[in-house]
């Protein structure tokens, strides 16, 4: 819409740029900016000619400039998803995304055809199984296609809406905020503790958010996502993130059910009972239209249990797969020639694990949806019945 109030706008081009004038505001995509009017702003200042790099890998992690665009981002993620589910197709063995030898899409009309730009991004490590959530975490977003090639990170996080679904992203995954500060100093927080309230963070006025850093740990990390809305294609009334790490810890986040973020940590994968009393004994759910408070808190329970046994389940699957494969590897060396000292060359002498479901590691779908018997009866009588897009396993 047109913002009658905006007598001016220059674009940053470097950190002295960044001085706001009075009744300036930093722009980066502008899709909440120019969606409603703006009374107190007469200029915008437009992050985006910084030229900050979209995505870097290290061996630290992942750094995703805060100009960084949803759909650049789900071009770098699905580039891996693309090339796992043609490794796993060339192999023979199970597609590491839905659908065996396919490559996952979007649930956007015009999402295709983007394969160009995935190949100028920096290529995504094999052990970072959880950059599947990325996928989950933008259809979670409630915009078309163009909100998505406009639409930045750091914007997302930055507006801090409860139902932000870069927020979920990078709680799920630990992200830290790097914030640059007016006079010239940089300081860093969890972005957990970005959002300050529904539409509020906690940056103070000329600070800028820099970018968001995922740590690798959390990248190699077995993860799940699940969302639901009172309605198919409704704003998020929960969404609740789940991980566990290599060395057995587990993390679990709350988004849009609460007012900010909530993250649950354990020493290992907690058990049905546990989890749910931690859940349940969250604070900062919330009632508006779109959700009521006992509503949010149930379905946050129901779908935190759902990512737990799913997790359980994998985890038990691996180490199945993990003791089969020491087997076959004990069994070539007893079957080798006397004297010989040689560890035999056969396949089953190669200890390598099986590349089916239990060997990948990589992307499936959880449940189609979720009935109202699954969720209980929080909702009011006269909300529509919850619908549940379903989940992803990085």
């Amino acid at each position: 819409m047109d913002i009658t109030t905006v007598t001016s706008f220059r674009a940053a081009r470097s950190r002295a740029d960044l001085a706001l004038a009075p009744g300036e505001a930093f722009m980066a995509g502008g899709t909440w900016l120019m969606s409603e009017p703006q009374p107190s702003t007469t200029g915008f200042v437009d992050l985006t000619a910084m030229g900050w790099p979209d995505l870097e890998v290290d061996e630290a992690g992942l750094r995703i400039g805060a100009t960084c665009t949803i759909a650049t981002l789900l071009d770098w993620a699905r580039g891996a998803a693309g090339r796992r589910a043609a490794e796993g197709a060339a192999s023979g063995g199970t597609s590491a995304v839905p659908g065996e030898g396919t490559v996952a899409t979007s649930t956007h009309p015009a999402a295709t055809g983007r394969w160009a730009r995935a190949d100028a991004l920096p290529p995504v490590p094999e052990s970072w199984r959880a950059v599947a959530l990325v996928e989950p975490a933008a259809n979670a977003l409630l915009a078309s296609f163009k909100i998505w090639s406009t639409a930045t990170v750091g914007g997302n996080l930055c507006q801090s809406f409860a139902a932000g679904s870069m927020i979920s992203l990078a709680v799920a995954l630990d992200g830290v905020a790097v914030v640059w500060q007016p006079d010239g100093a940089e300081r860093r927080m969890p972005v957990a503790e970005l959002p300050a309230g529904n539409g509020a963070n906690a940056l103070a006025h000329g600070e800028v958010l820099r970018a968001i850093e995922i740590p690798a740990h959390a990248l190699r990390a077995e993860a799940l996502l699940q969302k639901i809305a009172l309605a198919e294609l409704g704003r998020s009334g929960a969404v609740v993130t789940g991980r566990v790490d290599d060395d057995g810890a587990a993390t679990f986040g709350v988004t849009a059910a609460t007012i900010t973020p909530r993250v649950l940590r354990f020493a290992a994968l907690p058990s049905a009972e546990e989890l749910r009393e931690r859940v349940e004994g969250l604070e900062g759910y919330y009632s508006d239209p779109l959700g009521a408070e006992d509503w949010r808190r149930g379905v946050s329970a129901v779908l935190a249990e759902r990512i737990r046994s799913q997790l359980q389940e994998s985890i038990a699957e691996r180490a199945d797969a993990a003791a089969v494969g020491d087997a076959a590897t004990t069994g070539a060396i007893a079957a080798s020639p006397a004297g010989a000292g040689d560890v035999s060359t056969s396949p089953a002498g190669t200890g390598n694990v099986s590349t089916g479901p239990a060997g990948t590691g990589g992307l499936s779908t959880g449940e189609a949806g979720a009935s109202p018997a699954d969720l209980g009866d929080g909702a009011d009588a006269a909300s529509p019945a919850p619908s549940d897009d379903g989940s992803a396993r990085a």
